[in-house]
């Protein structure tokens, strides 16, 4: 459990992993969603245009800036659609954003923290 939904904990090759975390949302319209997202590691400023540049070659989840405590942090997301969530695109979602947040994670940190 986590705040406003869950955690899984997705084993990769080489002994990595990734936390993708699931919770409620809403999109700009109002209509619900289920955001899938994972933390990248820590948004330096060298690593900005890499973010951006890199941004156009995710298919189920972004690039973003969140901020945590005053400190910001990458994190990969994607929201879904509640009313016309499915298995299939809820499932390639999370697949998706662990395998690409864990890549990203790679290139902006030195170990597997996330």
């Amino acid at each position: 459990d986590s705040d406003n939904g869950f955690e899984i904990r997705v084993v990769l090759r080489g002994d990595r992993h990734q936390t993708v975390r699931v919770s409620q949302g809403k999109s700009q319209s109002g209509e619900d969603t289920v955001q899938v997202s994972t933390r990248c590691g820590p948004a330096v400023d060298k690593a900005l245009r890499w973010a951006l540049k890199t941004n156009g070659s995710f298919t189920h989840c972004g690039m973003a800036l969140v901020d945590d405590g005053g400190k910001d942090y990458f994190e990969l997301v994607h929201a879904i659609l509640l009313e016309t969530a499915t298995v299939d695109e809820f499932k390639a979602c999370v697949k998706e954003v662990a395998f690409y947040g864990d890549w990203a994670e790679q290139k902006l940190t030195d170990g597997d923290v996330y």
